[in-house]
């Protein structure tokens, strides 16, 4: 990147920006810096963000490829993503918009409302919350990471404290449901463990009346006092249509409230 770091003799350094390595030299001249000066550039690439924003152009091959039809994102990159691909395919494109509607889902954050990250430790692994992890592997996985023994110790006391249990096996049910009640907090997401373990113990509910009523149906439809009872034609019994008309305007509902981002 263009980017350049001035040291002089004493040690003191500053940072440069420039187009070209002479022009790093006079800026820090005039800074003054002239003086046993030591130059180097960044050795960093922009290649995440460059190569990120021709996505809406290198998804396919086909000349109409954009605009696409959704772009799902989080406010906190939308002008170091989202932007760059917009800019780049109108003006790589043709004038074309890279979409025809960008959905800004919330920010998922830490319990205390702290967005995540590696060296605060309260960074919560989505395959953890659907297989569990044990305190002890979690705190394994710090320690296999690429943080500075700082942020380490500092990662460690924070996870001890907050997953003193660890992460309890939960199932991707439990945590789709967690995050889909999450939604209604607003533009952030306060992920919360215990949420996940009561989602869990909701889907382990419904799952056993379904096991229940499955194991039940046979004996009630023979029960001839059984005002459900399945006609002697084999149409479905009137409870059967009640369950099933229920289920057609849930689906009614839930598709128009995707289809409205509602």
């Amino acid at each position: 990147i263009p980017v350049y770091y001035a040291e002089d003799e004493s040690g003191k350094e500053v940072v440069i920006a420039a187009r070209s390595e002479e022009e790093a030299k006079e800026r820090a001249a005039q800074l003054g810096y002239a003086s046993a000066l030591k130059l180097r550039q960044d050795e960093d690439v922009l290649d995440t963000w460059f190569s990120s924003g021709l996505l809406p152009m290198s998804a396919t091959d086909k000349e109409d490829a954009v605009p696409l039809q959704l772009m799902e994102t989080g406010a906190d990159i939308l002008f170091f993503w989202v932007a760059r691909m917009a800019m780049m395919t109108y003006t790589l494109g043709g004038g074309k918009p890279a979409f025809d509607t960008i959905f800004l889902h919330p920010m998922v954050r830490d319990a205390q409302g702290r967005k995540m990250s590696k060296s605060l430790g309260n960074v919560i692994d989505p395959i953890h919350c659907i297989e569990g992890r044990d305190l002890p592997s979690l705190l394994k996985d710090l320690e296999e990471g690429n943080l500075s023994e700082k942020e380490v110790k500092y990662a460690k006391k924070y996870t001890s404290a907050e997953f003193k249990e660890g992460i309890p096996t939960s199932g991707a049910d439990a945590l789709r449901m967690s995050l889909a009640a999450f939604t209604q907090q607003g533009r952030s997401i306060n992920m919360n463990i215990q949420k996940l373990t009561a989602c869990r113990a909701f889907a382990n509910k419904m799952w056993n009346a379904v096991r229940f009523f499955t194991f039940s149906k046979n004996s009630l439809a023979k029960s001839e006092e059984n005002c459900y009872a399945a006609e002697v034609d084999g149409t479905d019994r009137l409870i059967d249509e009640w369950a099933l008309a229920k289920l057609d305007a849930c689906e009614g509902v839930i598709n128009d409230s995707l289809d409205n981002y509602d």
